[in-house]
C-alpha cells in the first residue's frame, strides 16, 4: 500500500497577518484585470470576420449529391376500378405509343409495390428527352387512346442542373397536379 507524505511548511507571525490582512480586503484578491494589448485588439475583429466570410453554407460539395435521372410517366390503367394489367385484359404488346417520334419511346410493364400491394404498372421512357413540348397518343388495344401533352425543361441548380424535368403535364387536356407520381389513367 503506498502512503502519501503530506508536506507541511510553517508561517511566520508576520505573515500570517499579511495573509489576514488580504482576506479583509476583498478588492485585493478580487480584482483582476484582463488587459488585452493593442494588437490582440486589432487581430480578434479580423479573425472574427475571416471565419464569417469563409463560412459559406451554400457551397455544395457535387461529389456527394444525388441526382435523380431524366423522367420517366407511369401508369396505373383502371377498367371499371380494376387494373386492366393485373387482370390480363391487356399486355404490354397491346400498348403502343402513336404520334411524333412513337419509335422514341419505350414502353415497359412492370409490377411494382403501388398502394400498399404489388401491382403491375405502364412505364413510358424515353432515352433522350429534350427541351421540347411532346404530343402524342397512348393507345391501348383498339379500344382505348388518350392524348398526352408533356413539356420538358431542364433542371436548374449548381449540382444537378441540366437534367430533363417535367415542366407540365397534360392527359386528354387535363393538366397533371403531381407530374412525377403514378397517373391512374380511366379508360373509358
Amino acid at each position: 500500500m503506498a502512503s502519501a507524505e503530506v508536506a507541511s511548511a510553517e508561517v511566520a507571525p508576520q505573515e500570517v497577518g499579511n495573509i489576514q490582512q488580504l482576506y479583509k480586503q476583498p478588492h485585493a484578491y478580487y480584482s483582476i484585470s484582463m488587459e488585452i494589448p493593442p494588437v490582440k485588439k486589432q487581430i480578434f475583429p479580423l479573425l472574427l470576420l475571416s471565419l464569417v466570410l469563409s463560412c459559406d453554407e451554400d457551397t455544395i460539395d457535387c461529389s456527394t449529391v444525388l441526382c435523380a435521372g431524366p423522367p420517366n410517366l407511369v401508369f396505373e390503367l383502371l377498367l371499371n376500378g380494376e387494373n386492366v394489367l393485373d387482370a390480363n385484359l391487356f399486355s404490354e404488346e397491346d400498348i403502343a405509343i402513336g404520334g411524333t417520334f412513337p419509335d422514341s419511346f419505350e414502353l415497359n410493364v412492370n409490377e411494382t409495390n403501388f398502394k400498399n400491394s404489388r401491382t403491375r404498372l405502364l412505364f413510358i421512357d424515353r432515352i433522350a428527352w429534350e427541351v421540347s413540348t411532346y404530343d402524342f397518343n397512348l393507345n391501348i388495344g383498339s379500344e382505348y387512346s388518350h392524348n398526352l401533352r408533356v413539356e420538358i425543361q431542364l433542371s436548374t441548380g449548381s449540382c444537378c442542373g441540366g437534367i430533363p424535368r417535367i415542366s407540365s403535364y397534360q392527359v386528354d387536356g387535363i393538366s397533371q397536379e403531381n407530374p412525377n407520381q403514378v397517373q391512374t389513367l380511366n379508360l373509358e
